[in-house]
């Protein structure tokens, strides 16, 4: 054999050695694939076994009714906050906030947002 057909086999076994390796390590960093989740049905609310049909209509009106009464629970709250806060801010003098108001206006503003996210939710 010549010098020149040993060189390219040496260098053709490096270069295919090289190939196989990068091939090892890519499969070595793939991701892996994990099974779909099974498919949702047409209800949240899970039947019983021995419900009957239109037991998942009445679960859904109870918790609308739930829901109806904590946001009207939470409107006549925030209602009663505004009116303390301003009787408050009228009895005190020019220019000046007392702590009781600043808390009151914080919890007027934690009471407001969570009303809001109640009612987009709905």
């Amino acid at each position: 054999m010549s010098v020149r057909n040993l060189f390219v086999r040496k260098w053709s076994a490096v270069f295919i050695l090289l190939i196989a390796l990068g091939n090892l390590t890519f499969a070595q960093n793939a991701r892996p694939t994990y099974p779909k989740p099974p498919e949702a049905s047409g209800s949240h609310f899970p039947l019983k076994k021995n419900a009957q049909p239109g037991d998942a209509a009445d679960a859904r009106q109870r918790w609308a009714e739930n829901q109806k009464l904590l946001v009207r629970g939470d409107a006549d709250r925030l209602l009663q906050l505004a009116t303390q806060l301003k009787q408050a801010l009228d009895n005190s003098p020019a220019g000046t906030v007392s702590i009781g108001a600043l808390q009151k206006s914080e919890d007027i503003e934690k009471l407001a947002k969570r009303l809001r996210k109640e009612l987009h939710g709905q």
